[in-house]
């Protein structure tokens, strides 16, 4: 389907410029963002969100930005307060399984909670047809499961973003997300057998 590359969602545009304003402030900012294991343990509970918006560098700014750029381009349906609130959501989600999970220390990087945007933006997408949907939703899926397993290298981008891919707050966004469609899926097949009933 052809469509205009100004088409698009405007809402991930405005995340990818606070992206971009906050990798402005370099390593300050960086610092008092990020998950940091210590500090959120000592009561600086905005970490739990914040760590999602800075990057370890422009290098990862840029590639997270494109990753918002496929959002916009899937036009999801959905007002932009509904896709905050999952950003919000997923944020808390993902922050809570690195912290559970205590081999990280300190984290930063939009990439955990943008694989849940990314399912969600598939499975809303105004003009995806219903096979393409499927598709790129088999592909994140698989990209998750690879992402886990023992052939997959963490550190194979770090010379790329300047550090370790956390795997684990993908894999966390994505399920997050994917329970959401679940969801939808669920309550889509209820309304049928109820109207069946009727009928």
């Amino acid at each position: 389907m052809w469509r205009s590359v100004f088409d698009v969602a405007r809402w991930p545009l405005v995340f990818i410029l606070i992206f971009l304003l906050l990798s402005l402030g370099d390593d300050a900012v960086r610092q008092w963002l990020r998950f940091d294991r210590d500090a959120i343990a000592a009561g600086e509970w905005w970490r739990v969100l914040t760590c999602h918006w800075v990057h370890l560098g422009w290098n990862h700014t840029l590639l997270n930005s494109a990753g918002m750029l496929l959002v916009a381009w899937l036009l999801p349906k959905g007002r932009w307060q509904h896709w905050l609130v999952f950003w919000l959501a997923a944020s808390v989600v993902t922050t809570l399984g690195v912290w559970l999970d205590d081999r990280t220390h300190w984290y930063v990087g939009a990439s955990g909670v943008l694989h849940g945007v990314l399912v969600l933006a598939t499975w809303f997408s105004v003009w995806l047809e219903p096979w393409r949907r499927k598709a790129m939703l088999a592909i994140i899926a698989g990209k998750l499961i690879w992402e886990q397993t023992p052939w997959y290298n963490d550190g194979q981008l770090m010379d790329v973003i300047g550090g370790y891919v956390v795997v684990d707050a993908h894999l966390y966004g994505g399920l997050t997300a994917y329970a959401i469609v679940l969801l939808f899926l669920f309550r889509a097949r209820l309304r049928t057998r109820q109207r069946d009933v009727i009928e």
